[in-house]
């Protein structure tokens, strides 16, 4: 089970690992730029590792947005207008991973890195691995398009 131990080692992971992203406007510069096939962002989680285990460390990959048409020939799946498909072969958030962000850099005029979060991992493509395929794309959930359902419940 878990222990006071584990608690204050998870609580050291996150100070020093997470750091806060901005929620993008609809139309903005930002999610144009971000949201488009070849951006590239990363995905943080503790998710099925390749062992088929729940990873005892914070894990980080970099995925690009693919386009539909692409998602489609490799996963097999259309994204809705509310989502966006990304991957890269080799590489895909796993069971325990969903419902974390998909978080893409941009470089304020100061030359500042700003966060974005992008998307949200909503869920992979059914395979007949016992574990993750990571030849398959991940489908995400746009965060632009949730953002006034967000900020009316953030202010509530």
């Amino acid at each position: 089970g878990i222990r006071d131990r584990d608690v204050l080692e998870f609580r050291r992971v996150l100070f020093r690992s997470v750091q806060p992203a901005c929620i993008p406007t609809a139309g903005d510069a930002v999610e144009r730029e971000q949201a488009g096939a070849g951006s590239e962002g990363v995905v943080v989680g503790f998710g099925v590792d390749e062992s088929g285990q729940t990873s005892a460390t914070l894990r980080m990959a970099t995925f690009p947005v693919v386009r539909p048409r692409e998602c489609f020939k490799v996963s097999g799946r259309l994204p809705s207008a509310s989502q966006f498909c990304a991957g890269v072969k080799g590489k895909t958030p796993c069971d325990g991973d969903s419902g974390g962000g998909w978080v893409a850099a941009t470089l304020a005029a100061t030359g500042e890195k700003i966060y974005y979060i992008q998307g949200i991992v909503s869920h992979g493509v059914a395979s007949t691995l016992p574990i993750c395929d990571t030849d398959l794309h991940t489908i995400f959930t746009r965060v632009v398009v949730f953002k006034t359902w967000i900020a009316d419940t953030l202010s509530s």
